[in-house]
């Protein structure tokens, strides 16, 4: 799928980006722009691995 760089600047401005894990309504342990895969309480990730796991 192909999103234009107005659709994902919008995608990651309702997502947030948040560098430390924290739990969603969902009560998933989430990190980055909503990566949930693997993630742990305490986990924290630098600006550019969220940027590669939301691409």
């Amino acid at each position: 799928m192909d999103i234009s760089p107005e659709g994902i600047a919008r995608i990651q401005a309702f997502e947030g980006l948040k560098l430390t894990a924290y739990q969603c309504s969902a009560d998933k342990w989430t990190i980055g722009y909503g990566h949930t895969a693997g993630v742990k309480a305490g986990d924290t990730m630098p600006p550019g691995q969220a940027e590669a796991f939301f691409a």
